[in-house]
């Protein structure tokens, strides 16, 4: 996994939660681009989302000067990327992580799909021009049946798979809410 933290998190801390929630799902994890962002305001953003692509600008947003924007480079990818939005410091520590890792294991459902041979079924528009609701599409079924099934094998948020990368996560959270 190539992880990019746009965050004051720990790498070492984010790079194991995510492989840990790559893995409950069956993904391959490596070479997928995983974007960790710090959301500008508590719940005013979406969670994660993720993308088909063979390759990626992830340093885009980092910098701005006219030095930095001659050297982007793309970085190729596994099926795809996706960003997610890092746990947010004014909730309780060990909540907000939990519920990231449930955000990023339904990420990580998608790169399942992403990385397939045969293309599974995705929505379509019909004939008004509209998508389905997003509970409706089959990828998003898909996704969370991927979440259902690592929650069944104890693989969830609130088994013991990935226990110590979620606790170690909260605690670099609680560590920046009392920095600030």
């Amino acid at each position: 996994m190539k992880l990019y933290n746009h965050t004051k998190y720990p790498d070492a801390v984010l790079e194991s939660l995510l492989v840990k929630a790559g893995k409950a799902v069956g993904a391959r994890t490596t070479g997928v681009v995983v974007i960790v962002n710090q959301g500008r305001q508590f719940g005013a953003s979406i969670p994660g989302c993720a993308y088909r692509a063979t390759s990626v600008r992830p340093n885009l947003r980092m910098k701005r000067d006219q030095n930095y924007l001659i050297n982007i480079r793309w970085v190729k990818t596994d099926g795809g990327y996706f960003t997610i939005v890092a746990p947010h410091w004014n909730r309780p520590a060990l909540e907000a992580v939990q519920n990231f890792y449930a955000t990023a294991v339904h990420e990580w459902g998608h790169i399942k799909d992403f990385q397939r041979k045969d293309l599974p079924e995705w929505s379509r528009r019909d004939s008004s021009g509209r998508r389905p609701r997003w509970e409706d599409r089959p990828e998003e079924i898909r996704a969370n049946e991927y979440r259902d099934s690592a929650r069944s094998q104890g693989k969830g948020e609130n088994g013991s798979y990935a226990y110590e990368e979620i606790v170690g996560l909260a605690l670099a959270l609680e560590e920046r809410k009392e920095s600030k």
